[in-house]
């Protein structure tokens, strides 16, 4: 690698030797010159009068990168923290599960999560090691990535570095989280075991109960009341006439 070293107030000519260069200049008067084809920079400048740089022969290219896109950014970086910068990450989410409710799963696959009884909330330490961690996976989100979560989630959302592994452990009000090894499928919930819990997002909703219809006046047959009634009657009415033809006859 080759350098251009100029001395202060040397002048305000640079000879380089042929290839091709980027001239990056940071907007306060420095400057590097960078080899495109090896990656190499090319020394640190300070420019702070017309400048003259030129190569040996056509095969020198210098491409000029303005500093007023870098200073765009970091305006961009200083007005919008929440856009430029750690990413928001999903993580997880309210299903209803039966017999339990709306219980907290993972919205990478919609497996139920438990906590341990054994962490301590706001603690940003995990009691959960070594062979318990392997039937207790834990979830993880990227590193720099902050955990969101869906509709229904009420809980405060954080995360915390393992200190086995150095990954980044989602908590929910200030718990780790963890699948259970022995769930294969959503909705299984075989985690909920002793020094282990689901978090119920919401209690389940009891099933409703029929009440017994109000009569209308009909019998259990169908046939409706006032017609057994009227039937009734003709037929004691038919009994007096044949009762009294009888005796007539007599």
């Amino acid at each position: 690698m080759q350098f251009a070293n100029v001395p202060a107030n040397a002048g305000t000519t640079i000879s380089l030797p042929a290839n091709t260069y980027t001239l990056n200049i940071n907007g306060s008067g420095g400057c590097i010159l960078e080899n495109t084809a090896t990656g190499n920079t090319i020394g640190d400048l300070e420019i702070n009068q017309s400048t003259t740089i030129t190569g040996a022969g056509a095969a020198t290219t210098i491409v000029r990168q303005l500093a007023v896109f870098a200073a765009l950014v970091a305006l961009v970086a200083l007005a919008l923290p929440g856009v430029v910068g750690a990413a928001d990450t999903r993580a997880v989410e309210g299903k209803v599960i039966a017999g339990h409710g709306t219980l907290l799963v993972a919205t990478s696959n919609k497996m139920t999560l438990y906590t341990f009884d054994k962490d301590v909330a706001g603690s940003g330490v995990s009691n959960c090691t070594g062979g318990c961690l392997a039937a207790w996976p834990a979830l993880t989100v990227p590193a720099g990535a902050t955990a969101t979560g869906g509709a229904g989630v009420t809980g405060a959302l954080g995360t915390i570095t393992r200190a086995d592994d150095g990954t980044l452990q989602v908590t929910y009000d200030g718990l780790p989280l963890y699948f259970f090894a022995k769930d294969t499928a959503p909705g299984d919930t075989n985690g909920i075991y002793t020094n282990w819990r689901a978090i119920t997002l919401a209690a389940e909703t009891p099933p409703q109960t029929s009440t017994a219809p109000v009569s209308d006046g009909s019998s259990s047959s169908g046939t409706p009341l006032p017609l057994l009634l009227v039937a009734g009657i003709g037929a004691l009415g038919f009994l007096v006439v044949l009762r009294r033809l009888a005796a007539a006859r007599v």
